[in-house]
This record gives structure tokens, C-alpha cells and sequence, in this order.
């Protein structure tokens, strides 16, 4: 039983990775930009993983979790006006449309 559900958990967790990785290849190929902020959460992850192996799973959980509310709090904040605006645009007729 333990073996089915870590060969699960890496599976699911390794199509995670993998996305991550295309998704990031693709806006770099198309459009020549990284963001930033993303890269700079998924290196503080990558230097926290030493310390995730020492303590309970849910406070890495808890811990990991902050941080991404907090991205996404900042990019909706951050992008949500524009985002709004090309979206009526895009609706009358404008930007964005073929």
C-alpha cells in the first residue's frame, strides 16, 4: 500500500514539475520575459528544501503556503485592472480580437 501511494504522489507531483517547466519555456520562447517574482518564490523554495526535510509535513505545508497566497494576492492586485481592461476591449470588438 505504501509503495502504490508514493509511486502516485510522484507521479502527480512530477506532471506538476514538468508542467511548471513547459509553461516557463513557452512565455520565455514567445515572448522573451520571465517573471521575476515567480522566479524569485521558486528559489527560496529550492533553498528552503533542506529545512522541509527536517519538519512535519503540514508545516511545510503551512509555510509554503503563505508565500503563494501572498504571489497571487500581489499579481491579481497588480494585473487585475488590465487584465479587466483587455477583456471589455476584447468584447466590443477591439484588442485582442481576429
Amino acid at each position: 500500500m505504501q509503495n502504490e501511494l508514493a509511486r502516485d504522489s510522484y507521479s502527480y507531483i512530477h506532471f506538476a514539475l514538468v508542467a511548471g517547466v513547459v509553461l516557463v519555456a513557452f512565455r520565455y520562447r514567445h515572448i522573451h520575459t520571465l517573471n521575476r517574482h515567480r522566479l524569485g518564490l521558486a528559489a527560496l523554495f529550492a533553498a528552503l528544501t533542506p529545512v522541509a526535510t527536517q519538519v512535519p509535513a503540514i508545516l511545510v505545508v503551512a509555510i509554503a503556503d503563505l508565500p503563494l497566497w501572498a504571489m497571487i494576492f500581489f499579481e491579481h492586485r497588480g494585473y487585475g485592472d488590465r487584465r479587466g481592461q483587455l477583456r471589455r476591449e476584447a468584447a466590443l470588438g477591439g484588442v485582442g480580437t481576429t
